[in-house]
């Protein structure tokens, strides 16, 4: 940069110089990624160096005061806007600010910053970032949010690398789980991606950043982003949304998808020199499967990630039950030892689909008797040949459908899979050993006899016979001596291949309570205690229902009766209790205001 260079001559995005030529606010590569999102290997947004230069975005010194607050450091900022950490003066209380950009204090993009505020602050759920309001400060906008305090999960990357598959999956469920409750307000977020996933000091992750969110409701905003125009970011946008199309759901599983694959190989699912070829690459090109990246990579969650990235819609999970129910069995979360009973059940409706049946119809066709008894006393070919395809066959079968997919017939219909650490299917080889311990078990009388005892001296019966069968009979059902409970009732042969016979995942259903959620935002002249319009006093003088204007939010206003609110009660952040916003002061009184969920009385589910 020349010495007289002015800040004014570089790029308010990504600080390069803007020719000379050029009349735009943004650089020709900004406009150009502006256009067509940002490639994979760049997030959009991007921490400040040392040293570098802010007095295009805000204090060049921290700490600082602005508004009500006091600026303690950049996080990062976007297309949209600055992103600081900052304490709230009156109360102590860290948060995120996002201040809309200088250089887009149009009023499109000012009806957009605030959009994307209100379709956040209707998405209440642990992991989803909290917006506490929103407020203009020196004539600016800015979003108030809650703060992650350990980055995101593309900082996360950095850091360590492609993530473990059980902390790359509990990461993912959370992201699915805030998603979750976002549809369920109506909320798109089309922008999910691991710069959007953020970290709290507890591991656990919230989706936030929905500047490219859409309602899904029609009535809930009459701003909507022009026709055609494609925004997101074309590594993890799915090609309906690079076209421009209708989007649903699906687009957002799609972006779930590209996201769990970029925690598990440090990589996107699709590549580029530019943004052109990504999103050529996104609309046409296959992503590669996770197994060729990965040698220990679970073959069911491979298919899973594979089936969120398909090009086309109605080839994806249907919704989030379904997604959260394939992730699950690779998840951390204990899975459930099968019950003895319905175990013992499976194993019976395997032995006899593919077993008795078989050995009946063989017998019925062919005239050859297969019981072992009478080739033991026969020896003829026909007769072992046959008795031994059939053990064979059950062999194989018990090999390829646990070995490959995790459950046959039976443990399917019971709901059952068999499991490696990790979620993992077996694999061929260590099906291969449970497959024959468990015949050689169920067959091990039949086989020493066969191997002490010539067909004249099986035949005049006796005490030889009865001995073997006396001695065989405690070491076959050995192989089920080990089945304690706190040992998950692994038999001899699961403990052999360190797997364990266990209930499929499923994801809890919680039952839906039809509540009226609509409302009317009061007049602009209506009483207001504060930035909020009363609508009506629940507890005369103790308990006021409200509206945020703003966030066209409902709020509950309390009169405080002491001179401060506790730390504990101001800072609670956790499920099952009302979140507190911020306190108001009235000539008459202190009112704290606590964010209102939709809801209804335990007494009237009776």
């Amino acid at each position: 940069m020349t010495p007289d260079t002015s800040e004014k001559d570089k790029c308010p995005r990504c600080g390069a110089l803007i020719p000379a030529d050029k009349t735009g606010a943004l650089c020709p590569a900004c406009l150009m990624s502006g256009a067509l999102g940002q490639t994979g290997a760049e997030p959009p947004t991007r921490a400040m160096g040392p040293g570098e230069s802010m007095s295009l975005y805000g204090p060049s010194e921290f700490p600082c005061e602005f508004g009500g607050y006091r600026l303690l450091g950049l996080l990062g900022r976007g297309g949209m806007g600055t992103v600081y950490e900052a304490e709230q003066i009156a109360t102590g209380r860290r948060v995120a600010l996002k201040i809309l950009g200088k250089q887009l204090h149009s009023q499109d993009m000012r009806q957009r910053f605030l959009r994307e505020g209100r379709l956040a602050a209707g998405v209440s759920h642990p992991n989803s970032l909290y917006v506490f309001g929103t407020e203009e400060i020196r004539g600016v906008p800015v979003i108030i949010m809650e703060i992650a305090g350990s980055g995101t999960l593309n900082d996360i990357l950095k850091k360590r690398g492609p993530l473990p598959v059980t902390e790359a999956v509990d990461a993912i469920l959370d992201v699915v789980a805030g998603l979750e409750a976002a549809c369920a307000g109506g909320v798109l977020h089309r922008d999910v991606k691991p710069a959007n996933c953020f970290v709290s000091p507890d591991g656990s992750v919230k989706v936030g950043d929905f500047g490219l969110s859409v309602s899904t409701v029609p009535t809930a905003d009459t701003f909507a982003t022009a026709t055609g125009v494609v925004l997101g970011t074309p590594a993890y946008a799915p090609p309906e949304q690079l076209r421009g199309r209708e989007l649903d759901l699906r687009a957002d599983i799609y972006s779930v998808g590209a996201t769990l694959f970029t925690l598990l190989t440090d990589r996107p699912p699709l590549e580029g020199r530019n943004p052109v070829e990504i999103v050529a690459a996104a609309l046409d090109e296959k992503p590669k499967s996770l197994t060729e990246l990965r040698e220990d990579m679970p073959p069911g969650l491979a298919q899973a990630v594979a089936r969120c990235l398909a090009k086309k819609p109605e080839q994806r999970y249907a919704d989030y039950a379904a997604l959260r129910n394939a992730l699950l069995p690779f998840s951390s979360e204990k899975a459930e030892p099968a019950p003895l009973g319905r175990r013992a059940l499976a194993l019976l409706i395997d032995y006899a689909v593919f077993f008795a049946i078989p050995k009946f119809l063989l017998s019925l066709f062919t005239g050859i008797d297969t019981k072992p008894e009478t080739w033991l006393g026969e020896r003829t070919q026909v007769q072992l040949l046959s008795w031994v395809c059939l053990t064979l066959f059950v062999t194989l079968y018990f090999t390829l459908v646990e070995g490959i997919w995790g459950a046959g017939l039976g443990k399917a219909l019971m709901g059952f899979r068999v499991s490696r650490p990790g979620g993992r299917a077996p694999g061929i080889g260590r099906a291969l050993m449970r497959a024959s311990i468990a015949v050689l078990a169920g067959n091990l009388s039949t086989l020493v006899t066969f191997a002490t005892l010539s067909a004249e001296e099986f035949a005049t019966g006796g005490w030889p016979q009865a001995i073997i069968g006396i001695l065989c009979l405690p070491v076959s059902l050995s192989v089920f001596a080990t089945m304690r409970r706190h040992r998950g009732f692994a038999t001899l042969w699961d403990l052999a291949t360190g797997t364990r016979v266990v209930v499929k995942a499923k994801g809890a259903v919680r039952p839906v309570i039809d509540v009226e959620t609509a409302f009317d935002v009061p007049a602009p002249d209506a009483d207001a205690i504060g930035p909020y319009s009363i609508v009506e006093e629940i507890v005369p003088g103790q308990w006021i229902a409200a509206v945020d204007p703003a966030l066209r939010r409902q709020v509950w206003l309390r009169r405080r009766e002491t001179s401060e609110l506790a730390p504990a009660r101001r800072d609670l952040a956790r499920p099952g209790r009302l979140r507190w916003l911020q306190s108001v002061a009235t000539p008459e009184a202190s009112w704290d205001a606590f964010e209102a969920l939709p809801g209804v009385p335990f007494s009237s589910l009776r």
